[in-house]
């Protein structure tokens, strides 16, 4: 289980957070290069990919690729339009943004396959 980024209620963060159920422990793991909350993330692959936001800078089509084996993020494609609070998942390894609000909810999906990247 990660916990990946949020608001403390003065700042945006970018802490990566592992919990192992079986120890009961958390354990601190890379930063996420783009500091904020409300963004959606999705497994492939064993990747997980955090996409959209907000932070300080304003809404974000950010999206970052982690990578628990070597414990390092990478910048990826960013989508098209910018949201937050979206929904993210995975469908026969494609990942799919899915609503959110900029401004007003949105009703608008993106899709974005990390195997072509």
């Amino acid at each position: 289980v990660y916990a990946i980024g949020g608001s403390n209620g003065v700042s945006y963060l970018n802490t990566v957070e592992e919990y192992d159920p079986a120890t009961n422990t958390w354990t601190p793991k890379a930063a996420m290069p783009t500091a904020r909350k409300a963004m959606g993330a999705a497994v492939v692959n064993g990747r997980i990919f955090a996409m959209g936001g907000v932070n300080a800078s304003g809404v974000l089509s950010t999206v970052e690729e982690y990578d628990s084996a070597t414990n390092a993020w990478s910048g990826k494609a960013s989508m098209l339009g910018v949201r937050y609070s979206l929904a993210a998942v995975v469908v026969n390894g494609r990942t799919y943004a899915i609503g959110g609000y900029y401004g007003s909810a949105l009703a608008t999906v993106e899709e974005f396959d990390p195997l072509a990247e």
